[in-house]
């Protein structure tokens, strides 16, 4: 056990100091014997929507769901339509998501409220945002878009046959 001086109320005797070492020396050993005790972060890595981190021994220290940001496209902009943040629209062909839940009123008003994905307008930029109704049944090989649907948004690439989902490699 450690001997203090301000406990003591007074200087400490040699003694006394090296029983402070000897103390302080005998936890070091036992700390030296036992390392594994002291397992320290090993390895941080994602698995799907899941962050788990990894002692250096092995152990699972925790596993954490990381959020997702999930867009919502609406079609085009509509004044007197409810919108949420992140929900999608077209408007002038430029896609925008929305910045903040609001009622929309007229776009000169509500811009502030939207965020500018990209600018579409022709004759720049080929289209490359369709809905299922719009997707042309046949592109040129390698052309990639985003597909609009009611559940999400996908990135889509036409691999000379068709259209495929780039995430995934599903057909559509």
């Amino acid at each position: 056990m450690l001997t203090y001086r301000i406990e003591k109320g007074s200087p400490l005797m040699a003694e006394e100091m090296d029983g402070n070492f000897r103390d302080l020396d005998e936890r070091l050993k036992i700390l030296e014997n036992h390392l594994e005790a002291g397992e320290g972060i090993g390895k941080i890595f994602s698995q799907g929507d899941q962050l788990i981190i990894m002692g250096s021994q092995g152990t699972e220290l925790g596993t954490f769901s990381l959020p997702k940001m999930t867009l919502s496209p609406r079609g085009t902009w509509n004044p007197e339509v409810s919108y949420l943040s992140l929900d999608l629209v077209t408007h002038a062909h430029t896609l925008y998501y929305c910045l903040k839940d609001h009622t929309s009123k007229n776009w000169e008003e509500d811009n502030s409220l939207w965020q500018q994905i990209v600018d579409f307008s022709p004759p720049i930029t080929p289209r490359i945002i369709y809905e299922r109704a719009t997707l042309p049944p046949q592109e040129v090989m390698g052309k990639i878009a985003v597909l609009m649907e009611e559940t999400g948004s996908s990135l889509i690439f036409c691999d000379g046959t068709g259209w495929q989902r780039l995430q995934k490699g599903d057909p559509l």
